[in-house]
């Protein structure tokens, strides 16, 4: 499992913050910038209105309409924005004006001055656009002998807050592109340190508890760093110590059968040794009789020694399972006179070696059990691994038993019998199934994890 998705979450929200922030900023910034412009133009329109009303007083109370007409051509060529200008006296009529193909008479009452106010503008719409039209008194004495009509383009305004919306989107984009870095530097900080801890418990999970992390962060990640390291040494300690304590319970274990089995049955072989000797002078057939009691009971101290052997070497032989199990069965076939046929599938080399042992035991019990109580002839031995799952099963034609009565008395298999294999499967974190019936043989089933 990796953190590439919360690092693409934390970039992903910041961007899209920055975004946002971004088109608000330029949204609102465009609105105040056209807001002041055209207040701007309307100032400066008005201003020049009147410049021009106050420059024209004398050429309008003489009629002068050649001035006029150049006054107000060379007012419109200085000036691009201006879209046209014309001067009416004050009956109406038009003295002069900037139109070469005549004069558009709808324009005169387009805009109006009312009474003696200084000046009118109106948004008129157009052949050559939306005009700002403004209409400035010319006033002698205070009463008004005229006025000036200035037609200002809007499209100049348009083309200045286009301008101004590229310098804002550059750095808006600009402020995105920053923001994106220091974003990604700051899910970086958070998101590594947690990466780690994920491996490390990934680590952990797999029994290595070794891992470590290690970061400058002094926040509560850092707290959780250093608890995780703190968590991983105990579990160190813990698992030498359950280690040290499996051996040792493991050679508890091998002594309890060295002297409960192999002593014990070593002890009544001397005694029937001394009666076969009282025994072969008085009574040759009753002699002969124990001799033969003493021939399977040799082979079941042969057995039970052999166990004990594969047990020890269990701890430290660290040989595949199925090397181990052959070798087993080439002694187990000729002492139990029983043919095993093993059928496996899948791979068998992910069986952790802490496993292995247990594992071993628990089939080598279960074979031995149909040698010394089923009196079976054929079994068989059917492993396999299954994700990440080792699946065993034990099929034997011998006489079988009853389940039940197994497990209540334990009298079938001894001290370390079905209830030591069931014990050594949940250890593992596994399950032994057991199924048999009378005559009918036994199927013994092994689900162990191997995670």
């Amino acid at each position: 499992m990796k953190l590439t998705g919360l690092n693409k979450k934390i970039l992903f929200g910041m961007t899209l913050l920055l975004m946002i922030l971004g088109l608000a900023i330029a949204f609102t910034t465009q609105n105040i910038v056209f807001r002041v412009l055209k207040d701007q133009f309307k100032s400066n329109g008005t201003s020049h209105a009147r410049s021009i009303a106050a420059n024209s007083l004398v050429d309008v109370l003489t009629m002068n309409t050649r001035r006029l007409e150049k006054m107000v051509e060379n007012e419109s060529i200085s000036k691009p924005d201006i879209a046209y200008i014309f001067i009416m006296g004050s009956s109406g009529n038009v003295l002069a004006h900037t139109f070469r193909e005549g004069f558009p008479k709808s324009l005169i009452k387009a805009n109006s001055l009312s009474g003696y106010s200084d000046f009118n503008v109106q948004l008129i719409d157009t052949s050559m656009g939306i005009i700002y039209d403004i209409a400035s008194p010319i006033i002698l004495d205070k009463s008004i002998i005229g006025q000036v009509r200035l037609g200002i383009k809007q499209s100049g305004i348009q083309k200045t807050i286009r301008l101004i919306n590229l310098v804002i989107m550059a750095v808006t984009l600009l402020m995105i592109l920053i923001g994106i870095i220091i974003a990604y530097r700051f899910s970086m900080l958070i998101t590594k340190p947690i990466s780690q801890l994920v491996e490390g418990i990934q680590s952990v999970q797999k029994g290595d508890f070794s891992a470590k992390i290690y970061t400058a962060n002094n926040d509560e990640v850092g707290l959780l760093a250093e608890a995780f390291n703190d968590m991983t040494g105990r579990l160190h300690s813990l698992v030498e110590e359950i280690k040290s304590l499996t051996k040792y319970k493991e050679r508890e274990r091998i002594a309890l059968d060295l002297h409960d089995g192999i002593a014990q049955n070593l002890v009544s072989i001397i005694k029937r040794v001394e009666l076969c000797e009282k025994l072969v002078k008085a009574a040759p057939e009753e002699a002969l009789q124990e001799l033969k009691i003493l021939k399977y009971k040799t082979k079941d101290i042969l057995n039970e020694t052999r166990q004990v052997i594969f047990d020890i070497k269990s701890e430290e032989d660290h040989c595949g399972m199925l090397g181990r199990l052959r070798l087993y069965l080439k002694d187990y076939e000729s002492i139990n006179n029983i043919a095993v046929k093993i059928i496996t599938a899948g791979s068998l080399d992910n069986i952790p070696a802490e496993k292995c042992g247990a594992i071993f035991y628990i089939i080598t019990e279960a074979l031995n059990n149909a040698g010394k109580h089923s009196f079976a002839k054929n079994v068989t031995l059917n492993i396999a691994e299954d994700k990440d799952i080792l699946k065993i099963l034990i099929e034997d034609d011998g006489y079988g038993f009853d389940v039940n009565f197994e497990k209540t008395s334990g009298s079938r298999c001894g001290k370390f019998g079905l209830a030591g294999m069931r014990q050594r499967a949940e250890a593992l974190g596994g399950k032994l199934n057991i199924h048999s019936a009378a005559n009918k043989g036994s199927v013994i089933g092994l689900e162990i994890p191997l995670a």
